[in-house]
């Protein structure tokens, strides 16, 4: 006899960059961890720091700069239980997108993916 399909299915879609989707992903891995054959996940990559130079210099970070974003980013990560997330790559070393890490983790989910097929066929 097959397993029970999930009774729930749905898409998630997350930022590589973003501080509030690693703390959405915690979240999401306990769940899916408590119920592991009543959820099913399609993962998706959306790039919404497509280009972090332009936020600095005209966009939404531009008045707080590098190191409000940094602060933002220690705090968030802070209050939800991961202190070691300080930020500290906005004053550093800040990434030009979210589009490299980004194609690497969807590379991640096809070569899985194709994994998978190839040991149930």
């Amino acid at each position: 006899m097959s397993p029970a399909a999930p009774s729930i299915s749905f898409a998630y879609w997350s930022d590589p960059l973003c501080v509030w989707a690693y703390v959405a992903q915690r979240k999401l891995d306990a769940l899916l961890a408590a119920h592991p054959d009543t959820l099913e996940v399609r993962y998706h990559v959306v790039p919404v720091f497509g280009s972090i130079p332009w936020r600095f210099t005209e966009g939404s970070w531009a008045k707080a700069g590098p190191a409000g974003r940094q602060e933002v980013t220690a705090r968030v990560a802070r209050e939800h239980g991961a202190p070691g997330i300080t930020g500290e790559v906005w004053l550093k070393d800040p990434p030009a997108s979210s589009w490299a890490p980004g194609l690497a983790i969807k590379a991640v989910f096809e070569i899985g993916r194709a994994s998978c097929r190839e040991r149930v066929s």
